[in-house]
C-alpha cells in the first residue's frame, strides 16, 4: 500500500536572529524526527550528530540529512498514532556533490569546493515543476513523484549539509499519514 499525507495545520517559524540566506544555490527542503525531539529542534535549532555516535549510523557522514520529498519521512519512526510532524527548511546547499552509494567518512572525503551531498535516490519529484522563488532566494521542489534514472538503493534524494548555519527553519507542518 502507497502512502499520502494530509496536512493539519502549518506553523510558520522565524528566529529573530537567523541569519540570512547567503548561497545561491539553496533549496526548500523537508525534514522529520519523532515528534518528541521537536521541542529542543525549535528552541535550540539543528545540531550535528555527537562525535562519539557510531559513524555507521549515518550513510553519508555525520550531518543533518533533508529530502525533497516529504514521503522520505512518511514512516513509524517519525509517526506516532499515524500523527507526525515534519518541518520544511531553506536549506544552503552551495556547491552539491551527488554520490550514488554511502560514505561513512564525509565530510573528510568531499572533493574540495563541495559543501553538500546529493543522495541519489530512486524516487524524486519532476524537476519541470520546481518553482522558484527569487525573492526568498531558494527552490522548491513541488513536481509530482517520478522514477529517476540513478542506479542508487535509496527511495528518496537526500541532501546532507555539515554546517547548521546553513539550515533555516521556515516552517513546522502537523500532517496525519494516510493508506491508500
Amino acid at each position: 500500500s502507497s502512502q499520502q499525507l494530509t496536512l493539519l495545520e502549518v506553523f510558520e517559524l522565524s528566529k529573530e536572529n537567523d541569519a540570512p540566506i547567503t548561497s545561491d544555490n539553496n533549496m526548500l527542503l523537508w525534514y522529520g524526527t519523532r515528534s518528541a525531539n521537536y521541542v529542543s529542534l525549535i528552541t535550540e535549532g539543528f545540531r550535528l550528530p555527537s562525535p562519539d555516535s557510531p559513524a555507521t549510523a549515518f550513510n553519508f557522514g555525520k550531518g543533518i540529512y533533508f529530502s525533497d520529498m516529504s514521503l522520505k519521512y512518511a514512516n513509524p519512526k517519525c509517526f506516532q498514532h499515524g500523527k507526525g510532524f515534519l518541518t520544511l527548511c531553506a536549506v544552503e546547499l552551495g556547491n552539491v556533490e551527488e554520490r550514488k552509494a554511502g560514505d561513512y567518512n564525509l565530510p573528510n572525503t568531499m572533493k574540495e569546493g563541495s559543501n553538500s551531498i546529493k543522495a541519489c535516490g530512486m524516487n524524486v519529484p519532476d524537476k519541470k515543476d520546481d518553482y522558484v522563488d527569487k525573492e526568498k532566494g531558494y527552490t522548491i521542489p513541488i513536481g509530482k513523484p517520478i522514477k529517476s534514472d540513478a542506479k542508487s538503493f535509496f527511495g528518496f534524494n537526500q541532501y546532507i549539509v555539515y554546517d547548521c548555519k546553513k539550515i533555516h527553519m521556515k516552517y513546522l507542518l502537523k500532517v496525519k499519514i494516510n493508506n491508500k
